[in-house]
């Protein structure tokens, strides 16, 4: 019995199986099943886009993530991601929210005339991303987790940059969480991350972790030393 996926392979000389897309541009990322259509046509909405071309990238080994690649409206500048996004937002899920966008001329085409999805150029690494205006990490335990979030994230990171602004994803908040527990010895998880949004808000979740922590082990040696002995008049 056969099935139509809509899934396309190719059969090699030894019988092997190579995926090599969809013929429906239906994309999956972390085991999220996303219509590319769908979230061409809400970034087409902006008046400055005219048109949208989306795809999932690995450009960082094991970190896919959704691009989205634009052409602006003619006479239009290029949108600002934060835009972008905050439009997206509006009508998309979160894991249809692409954490890039790419402004080009033109997009590539095959030999038949049809966009080259293939051959889309990687974002810039340092990718330029509208912020409010940047506050440095406060405390130790912002520091801290500033440190963490622009190593996962490739970028700097003020005190109350937004996660997802930053090009932040649930796949980097895994790496994230991980890193946290390393250094505070703490038991954060990725929807911390993706909860909190700001290095500021998820420090105030390091520090009542670690102050609950503290507070467990003070009341339970109290506790340890109220129990009954042979002098105890109730023993």
């Amino acid at each position: 019995r056969m099935y139509r996926t809509g899934d396309l392979v190719r059969r090699d000389s030894g019988g092997e199986l190579h995926y090599l897309g969809r013929t429906d541009h239906q994309l999956t990322l972390r085991g999220h099943r996303i219509e590319a259509g769908e979230v061409e046509a809400t970034l087409v909405r902006h008046p400055d886009v005219l048109d949208a071309v989306v795809t999932v990238r690995e450009d960082e080994p094991g970190l896919p993530r959704l691009v989205a690649h634009l052409l602006t409206a003619p006479g239009a500048e290029p949108p600002a991601p934060a835009e972008l996004r905050s439009l997206a937002a509006r009508f998309l899920p979160g894991h249809m929210i692409p954490s890039a966008f790419v402004a080009l001329d033109r997009f590539p085409l095959t030999e038949n005339g049809k966009t080259d999805r293939a051959a889309l150029p990687a974002p810039a690494p340092a990718e330029e991303r509208d912020r409010p205006e940047y506050v440095a990490p406060r405390t130790p335990t912002e520091e801290a987790l500033a440190d963490i979030w622009e190593e996962t994230l490739g970028t700097s990171v003020g005190a109350e940059d937004d996660y997802f602004l930053l090009g932040g994803d649930s796949m980097r908040a895994l790496l994230i969480a991980s890193r946290a527990n390393d250094a505070f010895a703490i038991t954060l998880t990725p929807r911390d991350v993706l909860v909190s949004r700001t290095v500021a808000a998820l420090a105030l979740v390091v520090e009542e972790q670690i102050l609950s922590e503290f507070e467990d082990a003070a009341y339970g040696d109290a506790d340890a030393g109220h129990g009954t002995g042979p002098d105890d008049p109730d023993g």
